[in-house]
């Protein structure tokens, strides 16, 4: 490799090949022409030149590197902590470089990396840029596994100095890597999250923060280009989210791929009225398929009647039960658009390959074989009708909906889009993914891949609507064409053929014609009107909406009209063929001007606000909405109400209000997702928060309103003062009152899984304290039941979970700590209660719940699926976390009470076998 003379390196960190790899190494290339150079910085771990990167910039380093710079590496291997070494060898090597980026490979940036190096390279002044910047002393990570290791002979450490950032994204300036070389060489050893921003720091280098919102991050980039939901060690992404401009880490997406490998294939069916040709296609689909065993059929339900849904529900439930067919149903009506339609349906898919189908289509057998096949020879594929529809170049005739792609590449270009017409979105669609370097592959199946005989074709609602399709012939390359409708409408333009154009040219025997689209409309817009038949059945008459009229006579076999002085005869076209094209160009006319647009910019940037954002209800299940994205930010608004009332009446309110009045907006369509909690702020009260239709958002505000206040009225529950007037700045809400907006309400979307378990939770509350005084023993019953059946839940998973979860080190903290005073106190109690404790620890694993305790069984379904996409998607320890803030937040626990559970749980259970979270995170159970 030869050396460069630019000023700055920008290094793709890897160790492993793959499509991933490349394409984050041609955008960061492409973004950084002006600035310097792109390298893949390899790890080979074999004695051979890596040949599938030939071709490309790399600089390849052994496992020699840990010895022969003459460092002490942390650890015995490379990672944990001694990445870093690769990137300073590098600097050895190319010491001409002013700045040596790091790009970790399964860093993603949500948008074009220009931006980004333009920005920081122009405004910062830095020797080391980084993310999550912080002093030890800044007390956000006091635990952090690696903060005493680092070391140097005869050196006292001041923890005070510590510093440590987060690396998976940083710059070097060259006298930054040259120092830290020497202090590597002087016997400074460390993780080099603690070291390079230890040492820089201390040595006065400028070090800087890209984004965040930490003390090193400079004025105008707070926040800028990452968050803490974005930019983190775990859990891994499977592609980035919808925040634009944004680093998103780690993006997992590498497929490792064997003979045996089966990816698993959603097929995705969306539309309206589509219940007829469902029952002719649906189960053939699935019967021609069940040789392939990790496929499902995802319905995603438009209609405004019941008709789909009491179909499956009476006819395919075994389907629904084996998960061959997961069935959605929208809660938005809103008008049918057939690409966020699709969106939707896409990113509700759990497959690792997404098929779009229309409702009328047989896949026939060994469609999903033959589909599993083709992304095992390379996944770098989309598969559709048509194959490449060129970025250069387009076609008049529609792509109808069976296109195929890796779910990863559809949420990487941000879907379908919403914008353009059906037909020409998927148009747009395969041109963005090509433009994305995704090879297109034309459908070549020997499967009896067919359309039913409901419809043929996905602008079947065009022909349906259309009358008669008549042309009158001006030349091989010019007709005139008149669109008529049942509807009693006409549209009517002149037509040019552009394969045919300049026909009698003879230079265009060797000139090409530079079309993008087969035909034109030589005016910009049709010519529309209004057509009836006249009373003696032999004359049609044309009025267009500018007043002009004219005629055709019916003949025997065409329609004949005077134009300007001139006869014409039009014909009505009867071809399948030529109506089709015809039909397509007028449906997909209106969308050129975009297509063009896309492919002259190669523009691949859409839906930034967000796509495929909904609120579904899945299999039936209205009790647990499922919310995609950020869907109920403008069309659904939170109702937030605090019911202040004595704690020993809350069983009352819950069981004689909230309950059913729960039960009736659901049953009304009004409500989407609720939240109960209990809350002590001001005094007792309970947190009822609804998330409503923002149309009917005054309508169900009253409703609560009255019903509550009905309830006070009808138990003689007056106005009352609290009592605790010296313990607080104000005047404490009355009891027995209803008050509105004292806290905010979110719904977490970026752990899609949290929010049916969080919905689940809720309902435990609604049905576990809905007969019986609320008290601390009864919650504390309560919070076991919940806890042991999550137990009961995880063990099913197998002793190699725990080992994984051990290594998550950095979200494990040492044991809750309480006083002496508070240990004994809490020591008594569990003698007190032991007895108790494993009577419900038995009646949970043994499954001997009561039925007056049916709702645990509810939460263990829930718990259950949800637990399953955490172990595929997300960090076990990050996920515990999280169960616990549900738990202590909705039911607004203190210390104390999660100091005596942990006690409960670690005593019943195997205590050599289970973790306890510290008070920064407490209650967390790992078995």
């Amino acid at each position: 490799m030869k050396k460069k003379s630019n000023k700055q390196a920008f290094l793709i960190l890897s160790d492993c090949v793959s499509e991933s790899l490349i394409r984050l190494y041609l955008q960061v290339k492409a973004a950084t022409v002006q600035w310097g150079d792109t390298f893949i910085v390899y790890h080979n771990r074999t004695d051979k030149p890596e040949k599938r990167l030939e071709g490309y910039e790399v600089y390849e380093f052994t496992n020699a590197v840990m010895t022969d710079l003459g460092y002490t590496p942390v650890s015995n291997t490379l990672v944990p902590g001694s990445n870093h070494f690769p990137i300073i060898k590098f600097h050895l090597d190319y010491p001409d470089y002013d700045y040596y980026w790091c790009i970790e490979d399964d860093v993603v940036f949500n948008g074009t990396w220009s931006s980004f190096f333009n920005t920081v390279i122009k405004n910062i002044e830095y020797d080391f840029i980084s993310s999550f910047i912080k002093y030890y002393t800044d007390n956000l990570n006091p635990n952090w596994y690696w903060w005493d290791k680092l070391t140097k002979t005869d050196v006292v450490i001041d923890k005070n100095v510590l510093a440590m950032s987060f690396n998976p994204i940083y710059s070097l300036s060259n006298r930054a890597a040259k120092f830290l070389d020497q202090s590597l060489k002087s016997g400074w050893t460390g993780h080099h999250e603690v070291l390079m921003a230890t040492l820089l720091i201390s040595n006065k280098f400028k070090v800087k923060d890209f984004g965040g919102a930490l003390r090193f991050v400079p004025p105008g980039f707070k926040n800028k280009y990452y968050t803490g939901n974005t930019h983190l060690w775990r859990p891994s992404f499977k592609a980035p989210g919808e925040l634009i401009n944004k680093i998103y880490h780690p993006v997992k997406n590498k497929f490792k791929i064997t003979d045996n490998f089966k990816f698993k294939i959603s097929f995705c069916i969306t539309g309206i009225d589509i219940l007829g040709q469902l029952k002719q296609t649906l189960v053939p689909n699935i019967l021609d398929n069940q040789d392939y065993d990790n496929f499902e059929f995802v319905i995603l339900d438009h209609d405004t009647n019941d008709n789909i849904e009491r179909w499956i529900k009476e006819h395919l439930n075994s389907y629904i039960d084996s998960k061959k067919i997961v069935y959605y149903k929208t809660v938005q009506q809103l008008p049918y658009n057939h690409s966020c339609a699709k969106n939707l349906a896409f990113k509700l898919a759990s497959g690792d390959i997404i098929c779009s189908l229309g409702a009328s289509v047989f896949i026939g057998k060994g469609f999903a074989v033959y589909l599993n096949d083709q992304f095992k020879i390379n996944n770098n594929i989309v598969i559709s009708s048509v194959g490449s529809v060129s970025v250069y170049a387009s076609t008049d005739t529609a792509v109808n909906d069976i296109i195929s792609v890796k779910k990863d590449d559809f949420l990487y270009i941000k879907g379908f889009n919403g914008q353009l017409s059906t037909g020409a979105e998927n148009i747009d669609f395969l041109n963005r993914l090509e433009l994305s370097r995704i090879k297109p592959v034309a459908l070549n199946c020997e499967s009896d891949l067919a359309f039913s005989a409901a419809t043929g074709f996905s602008l079947e609602n065009a022909y349906i609507t259309l009358d008669k399709t008549l042309v009158q012939h001006i030349d091989p390359a010019t007709s005139n064409i008149i669109y008529m409708y049942h509807t009693g409408n006409f549209e009517m333009g002149t037509v040019i053929n552009n394969a045919a154009i300049y026909h009698a040219d003879f230079r265009y025997s060797y000139l090409k014609r530079n079309r993008a689209f087969e035909y034109d409309l030589k005016t910009k817009n049709w010519t529309a009107g209004t057509w009836r038949l006249a009373d003696n059945d032999e004359t049609l008459i044309f009025k267009t909406n500018n007043g002009d009229e004219f005629q055709l006579a019916v003949r025997k076999d065409f329609y004949e009209t005077n134009f300007n002085g001139n006869r014409a005869k039009f014909y009505n076209i009867a071809a399948l063929d030529s109506k089709r094209r015809l039909v397509d160009f007028h449906y997909l006319h209106k969308n050129k001007n975009r297509l063009k647009n896309i492919r002259s910019t190669k523009g691949i940037d859409l839906n930034n606000a967000g796509f495929g954002n909904s609120i579904v209800y899945k299999n039936f299940n209205q009790n647990h909405p499922v919310i995609t994205g950020d869907c109920g930010k403008e069309d659904n608004r939170w109702l937030s109400t605090s019911i202040f009332i004595s704690r020993n009446k809350w069983h009352s309110i819950i069981k004689n209000v909230i309950k059913p009045l729960v039960n009736q907006l659901f049953s009304e369509g009004d409500l989407v997702y609720y939240k109960l909690g209990f809350n002590y702020q001001s005094g007792e009260n309970i947190r009822f928060s609804l998330l409503v239709d923002g149309k009917k958002k005054r309508t169900v505000a009253q409703i609560v309103d009255q019903c509550l206040n009905n309830f006070f009225k009808a138990k003689n529950l007056s106005l009352s003062i609290n009592n605790d007037l010296d313990r607080t700045s104000f005047m404490l809400f009355h009891k027995n009152s209803v008050q509105y907006g004292l806290y905010s309400t979110i719904i977490d979307t970026e752990y899609e899984y949290l929010q049916s378990l969080e919905q689940a939770f809720s309902t435990c509350i609604m049905e576990a304290f809905a007969n019986d005084v609320v008290d601390d023993e009864l919650i504390l019953t309560f919070v076991l039941y919940v806890l042991f059946n999550c137990h009961k839940v995880i063990k099913r998973s197998g002793p190699e979970v725990i080992e994984k979860w051990l290594d998550y080190n950095g979200y494990i903290s040492e044991s809750l700590t309480t006083t002496e005073d508070n240990s004994k106190l809490i020591q008594d109690q569990y003698e007190a209660l032991s007895d108790a404790v494993n009577e419900i620890y038995s009646d949970v694993v043994n499954g001997s719940v009561m039925n007056d305790l049916a709702w645990i069984n509810t939460w263990e379904d829930v718990f259950n699926n949800t637990w399953k996409k955490v172990l595929s998607n997300s960090n076990p320890s990050i996920f515990f976390c999280q169960l616990d803030q549900i738990i202590n937040q909705q039911l607004n626990t203190d210390i104390n009470f999660r100091a005596l559970v942990n006690v409960f749980i670690n005593k019943t259970l195997d205590k050599d076998k289970y973790l306890i979270i510290t008070d920064l995170n407490p209650l967390v159970l790992l078995k």
